[in-house]
């Protein structure tokens, strides 16, 4: 009986190494935040690593099932807030 063989680890790469600006990324990049854009869409993102232009930290963090479980009470109507208030707009449902 043969055995399956293992293909080995990648070698970590040495800040030396990395592309310029390259962040260098924890082992376990938890905790994680609940961002919020301007158009109500949310997303699980690195506590550790700066949001990126047009979202907003919720105020919401712990381990990416805390967070995920925030998202999904929260964000209930997935429709971009712009659809939400057109639709409004031309007298249809809210929601």
């Amino acid at each position: 009986m043969t055995t399956p063989r293992q293909a080995p680890a990648a070698p970590a790469t040495p800040a030396a190494q990395r592309a310029p600006g390259a962040e260098a990324v924890p082992a376990d990049p938890a905790p994680y935040a609940a961002v919020v854009n301007d158009e109500g869409q949310y997303s699980l993102w690195p506590a550790w690593r700066p949001l990126p232009a047009g979202w907003r930290d919720t105020g919401v963090h712990g381990d990416r099932e805390e967070c995920l479980a925030h998202i999904e009470r929260v964000w209930t109507d997935l429709r971009p807030l712009s659809v939400v208030r057109a639709t409004e707009a031309a007298g249809g449902p809210a929601a």
